[in-house]
C-alpha cells in the first residue's frame, strides 16, 4: 500500500524540495558516490497540538500531526523512488506538553501492530525523562525500543524556567536508562544542554561527559546536531575533547539541522563517528538557516565561513532569530526555504571544501558512506 500523508503541508513541502536545484544536486552527489542507502538518525513524530497534557505549557508545537506514515511518505517521494533505501531512527517530539511515557507506548504499539518493528524502514527510540523508572524503561526495550532520546527540554529546571544553558547533564540524564543502555549496548541520542550561540563548550559540560564515559564504558552517546557545535572554533573544541580522551568509540554525532559548511567539513575530515540526521519534522516546516557573524564596533558583521575566532552562529527563521532577520536579508542571505534544504546545501558545500583541500574521491566516498549508512549499520549491529 502506498504511503500517504494526512498533513496537508507535507505534499506541498515535498514538491518544493523536489523542484529545488539543491535537492537535485544532492541526489546527484549520492549517485556520483554510489550511495544507495541512507539512515536518518534523528527523526521526530508528533501529534501536533492534539493529545497534550492538561495545562500544557505554550511550547512551539507542530500545527498538524507528523506520523510514521508521513515519514515514510516523505522518504518514498524524496529517496526510495530514486532507488535509495531509507531507514529512519524515530522518536516522539520531547515536549513537556506531551505525556512522553504514553507517546513511547503509542509509537511501539503502532510499529508492532503494522509489522514495522521488523522493517528496515524504522528504528524506534524511546524518549526518556529524568523521572521515568527502571521498570518503564525496561518494558520499552522489551517492546522493541532500540535506544533512548534525552534532552534538557524535559528536565525540571527547563520546564520551570525555559532555559537550557543552566541545566547540567545530571539534571537531564536518567541514570536508570544509562545503566540499561550500558548493559544492553543501546545507543542514546543526547541533546547537550548548551546553546548554539555559545562560542565554546563549558568546561563543566566536558567534565560531565568524561565522567559518564568513565562510568559507562559500553555506552554509545550520539550527540544531536554535532553537539550544537556550529562554529569552527566550537567544533574544534569538541573534536579535541574526543581525540585527547580517546572517546571515539563512545561519543558519536549526528549532523541533523547543521547548515554551516565549514563545520561539516571539519567533522568530515575528523576521526569522529558521524551519522546523518534531519531533525524532521522541524527541519521540514521551519523555514530558515543558521548564519555566522561577529559583533564589531557595536554592529553585526558576517564572517568568513572558515573563521574560527569568537564568532556567533544563530538560527534565523520564521520562529527563531527574528531580530537577526533584517540583518540576514540585507546581507543577501536566502532564508525562504525549509531548513532541510539548507542542510543538503551545507553537505554539498562541505564536500566542495574537501575537494579544495585536496581530498580525493576515495576519501570523500568513504566519508559519505560512513555518514549515510556504514556507521549506522555498525551502531545497530548488536
Amino acid at each position: 500500500m502506498k504511503n500517504q500523508s494526512e498533513n496537508p503541508y507535507i505534499p506541498i513541502i515535498i514538491e518544493e524540495i523536489k523542484s529545488s536545484p539543491v535537492y537535485l544536486r544532492f541526489l546527484q552527489l549520492l549517485r556520483d558516490y554510489d550511495i544507495k542507502s541512507i539512515y536518518d538518525c534523528h527523526a521526530h513524530i508528533s501529534s501536533g497540538k492534539e493529545d497534550v497534557v492538561e495545562d500544557a505549557p505554550s511550547e512551539l508545537m507542530p500545527r498538524y500531526p507528523f506520523t510514521i506514515g508521513d515519514i515514510n511518505y516523505l522518504y518514498d517521494e524524496l529517496f526510495r523512488n530514486e532507488g535509495i533505501e531509507f531507514t529512519s531512527l524515530v522518536f516522539d517530539t520531547p515536549l513537556p506538553a506531551y505525556d512522553l511515557a504514553s507517546k513511547n507506548d503509542q509509537l511501539l504499539f503502532v510499529l508492532k501492530a503494522d509489522g514495522s518493528l521488523d522493517s528496515r524502514k524504522t528504528v524506534p527510540f524511546a524518549v526518556v525523562t529524568p523521572d521515568m523508572d527502571y521498570r518503564q524503561i525496561e518494558e520499552w526495550v522489551g517492546s522493541g525500543a532500540r535506544g533512548f532520546k534525552m534532552t534538557p527540554r524535559t528536565a525540571s529546571p527547563h520546564v520551570k524556567r525555559g532555559v537550557i544553558s543552566d541545566i547540567t547533564l545530571t539534571d537531564m540524564l536518567n541514570p536508570e536508562a544509562l545503566w540499561i543502555a550500558n548493559q544492553h549496548g543501546l545507543p542514546l541520542v543526547v541533546h547537550l544542554p548548551q546553546l548554539v550561540v555559545s562560542p565554546r563548550m563549558k568546561p563543566s559540560l566536558k567534565d560531565e561527559l568524561l565522567q559518564i564515559a568513565a562510568k559507562y564504558p559500553n555506552l554509545k552517546i550520539i550527540l544531536a546536531h554535532l553537539g550544537q557545535a556550529q562554529t569552527p572554533a566550537k567544533m574544534e573544541d569538541l573534536l579535541a575533547l574526543i581525540d585527547l580522551n580517546d572517546l571515539s568509540e563512545i561519543i558519536w554525532m549526528d549532523i541533523s539541522a547543521v547548515t554551516v559548511p565549514s563545520v561539516l567539513a571539519m567533522a568530515f575530515e575528523s576521526n569522529a563517528k558521524l551519522l546523518f540526521g534531519t531533525d524532521i519534522d522541524f527541519a521540514l516546516v521551519e523555514r530558515g538557516r543558521y548564519i555566522m557573524f561577529r559583533v564589531a564596533d557595536g554592529k553585526r558583521v558576517l564572517v568568513d565561513d572558515d573563521d574560527n575566532g569568537n564568532v556567533i552562529t544563530a538560527l534565523v527563521s520564521q520562529n527563531f532569530g527574528k531580530k537577526l532577520k533584517s540583518f540576514a536579508l540585507e546581507s543577501g542571505i536566502i532564508l525562504d526555504a525549509p531548513l532541510l534544504l539548507f542542510q543538503f546545501e551545507g553537505i554539498l558545500d562541505a564536500v566542495g571544501k574537501l575537494e579544495l583541500n585536496g581530498r580525493d574521491q576515495v576519501f570523500i566516498k568513504t566519508v559519505l558512506e560512513n555518514l549515510f549508512y556504514r556507521n549506522a549499520e555498525t551502531l545497530f549491529s548488536n
